[in-house]
């Protein structure tokens, strides 16, 4: 607000200033509205004005000066004697208005004035009941003038004039006026620095009457939302709980404040109880509000396992929101931090959750253009979430053959060609007739299939595409030769040649192969027949008990396939009484044949590994023998991706 050019002041200026005044001198803001003739909206506008842009003569010293004034007692309301504001005010004989307590100290010591220095004939002492009325007057407007100047108040004017505020307001407690200001100068003192606000907050809500619903509600709305955004978060979970029962059936605009915090906490516990998620959801997907049907997708995102809810009466843009958390795990936890305070667990768990695709199935159910369109997408994007849903896949499969069957060729499936090759691989299952000769096979269809899927899929297509299957074979022992495979890779080499007997490359991998065959040969010379022997005479196993079991170190039985033992001295879960197991494990699937011999019992088997579990005998030898030694010789081997099986000289 500029001056005018003659230097007078605008009438904007004017009455800032008169407004200014009335506020520092302890004028409520509807008080100062009704002398001026103004909203009470003005006068705040005016107030807030004044903060932002101090005058230019100095408006931090006017206001620092404001506040001297609050802190300063007026001399006619002190003691003479003590110099302070007079609590009980009493008039002497003297004629002398005195403190009573420092009167009283005077007069017991010598009977003089300390006014004049004269004898007091009498002890009496009259209470100044005018001049007691007058000091009330003075603390009741000094507290309101603080109080109206507090939001305007930097820090360190705060931390000199709420003291002598709260001081004199406890004094007239517990009046429910002196309660209600009380509440308000602790709201203010929550943001001062070195303030406990947990306890704080516990002092503000027991001014007020919890158990006076109305009384409740009219303090809850009389707070500025700052102070109740700092208020909240500090008081006890039964506390919230009673304010957010007391303001259900409110219409103010603090009701949401309230509700926010309730459902906050609501969510926090609803991580580990049950019957928390339970009425969290219920509360949320009840609210129409935009912020809390998302907040519902998230919680439906992280929590659908454990709230066992039918999806069908879920709304469908909550089942799509839910879609894009399970999608974004970080936008689901930006947005829970935000509502809860919380991210709900998901930055620790599993994400997506398991079982979380039947949100898309529930979608997929609903979509009107299943076949093409969104249908097919939807199903894509709930595979990408868990491949592992036996559901998905299978309509995934569904979809893709149905929509593969429509076209003459496949020239524009590239991506739908190599996901279904890669399902139909992956589930071990065959290639539907009629879409064999649809195939286009091209190399950037399967780039994304592992070898093995490579190698399934050329056996898969056999005798109708002998060609394109060798090539697919051949493509596949370069990728298990890049990886080290060498084993997979020579069985790959071999599929292509009987596949096609003129490809060159399948010629010189067959080549190849018999090369690496022979060195494997050389090197199993070293392992095949040999025996492995493991001395348990050294080992304890008196206070071992059923169920625990001891392992050998590891050794190697073919190329790249590592075998230790495995034996539980006082038998395992399936054992006899009395009798102890072993078990051979492998740690790449393989069929092997052993000589077993512990102690006197000798055992010749076929173990089949192709499952990665140990193999053997649960019911071998007396737990009384388990001390004697344990020889093994490897008599054959042959991995599971290999037909060759490597046996032992003599054999």
């Amino acid at each position: 607000m500029a001056e005018r050019e003659d230097g007078s002041e605008s009438p904007e200026r004017s009455q800032q200033n008169v407004v200014l005044k009335m506020s520092m001198k302890g004028m409520s803001i509807d008080s100062i509205a009704d002398v001026l003739t103004l909203e009470p909206c003005d006068v705040v506008r005016i107030l807030e004005e004044a903060k932002s842009h101090p005058s230019q003569d100095g408006g931090n010293k006017a206001t620092k000066e404001m506040v001297k004034r609050l802190m300063t007692d007026p001399p006619e309301l002190c003691c003479p004697v003590s110099k302070e504001l007079m609590e009980d005010p009493v008039v002497a004989g003297d004629g002398f208005t005195y403190e009573r307590s420092y009167i009283e100290g005077c007069l017991k010591s010598k009977k003089l004035s300390p006014m004049t220095g004269k004898n007091i004939e009498t002890q009496v002492l009259n209470p100044n009941q005018h001049l007691k009325t007058t000091i009330y007057s003075f603390k009741e407007s000094t507290v309101m003038g603080i109080l109206n100047v507090a939001p305007q108040l930097p820090v360190d004017l705060l931390l000199q004039a709420l003291p002598r505020a709260e001081r004199f307001v406890r004094e007239q407690l517990p009046d429910a006026f002196a309660r209600k200001k009380l509440s308000s100068l602790l709201l203010f003192k929550m943001k001062l620095p070195g303030v406990n606000p947990r306890d704080l907050a516990k002092e503000v809500i027991s001014l007020v009457q919890t158990s006076d619903a109305s009384q409740l509600q009219q303090f809850l709305c009389d707070t500025a939302e700052p102070e109740l955004r700092s208020l909240l978060p500090n008081l006890e979970e039964a506390l919230i709980s009673t304010l957010y029962k007391t303001m259900q059936t409110s219409t103010a605009a603090c009701k949401r404040m309230i509700d926010q915090e309730f459902v906050s906490r609501m969510g926090r516990r609803a991580i580990k109880e049950d019957e928390a998620l339970k009425k969290l959801w219920k509360l949320l997907s009840a609210n129409s509000e935009d912020n809390w049907k998302k907040a519902a997708a998230v919680v439906l995102a992280a929590f659908l396992s454990r709230l066992k809810l039918s999806l069908e009466e879920v709304d469908l843009q909550m089942l799509q929101d839910a879609c894009g958390f399970l999608e974004n795990q970080a936008g689901a936890i930006h947005f829970a931090k935000e509502f809860f305070r919380s991210d709900l667990g998901m930055s620790t768990g599993r994400w997506p959750p398991e079982g979380s695709a039947k949100i898309f199935s529930e979608l997929l159910r609903r979509d009107t253009n299943g076949t093409n369109g969104e249908g097919l997408e939807l199903l894509r994007r709930a595979h990408s979430l868990d491949e592992k849903d036996t559901e998905i896949r299978k309509l995934l499969k569904t979809r893709l053959q149905h929509r593969m069957q429509l076209w003459d060729e496949l020239n524009d499936g590239a991506t739908e060609e190599a996901l279904f090759l890669k399902l139909l691989c992956e589930d071990k299952e065959e290639i539907p007739a009629e879409l064999l000769a649809k195939l286009s096979l091209q190399n950037g269809r399967l780039k994304e299939l592992s070898p093995q899927h490579l190698l399934s899929l050329s056996q898969k297509l056999g005798e109708e595409r002998r060609a394109e299957a060798a090539q697919m074979a051949i493509d596949a022992a370069k990728l298990f030769a890049k990886d080290g495979k060498d084993g997979d890779s020579y069985d790959a080499f071999l599929t292509a040649f009987r596949l096609d007997r003129n490809n060159d490359d399948a010629a010189n991998g067959l080549v190849t192969t018999v090369e690496g065959l022979k060195k494997c040969v050389d090197e199993l010379k070293k392992n095949l027949g040999m025996s492995f022997v493991w001395e348990l005479a050294k080992y304890d196993f008196t206070s071992i008990p059923k169920g625990q079991k001891q392992e050998s170190d590891k050794f190697q039985i073919f190329p790249g396939i590592n075998a230790w033992l495995q034996i539980y001295p006082k038998g395992n879960a399936k054992s006899p009484p009395g009798r102890a197991a072993a078990f051979l494990c492998v740690d790449k699937p393989a069929k092997v044949k052993v000589k077993f011999q512990w102690g006197k019992v000798q055992r010749i088997s076929d173990l089949d590994h192709s499952d990665n579990l140990g193999k053997g005998w649960r019911d071998i030898v007396s737990t009384t023998e388990v001390n004697r030694d344990i020889t093994l010789q490897v008599l054959s081997v042959q991995p599971a991706s290999s037909c060759v099986r490597m046996v032992a000289p003599g054999m």
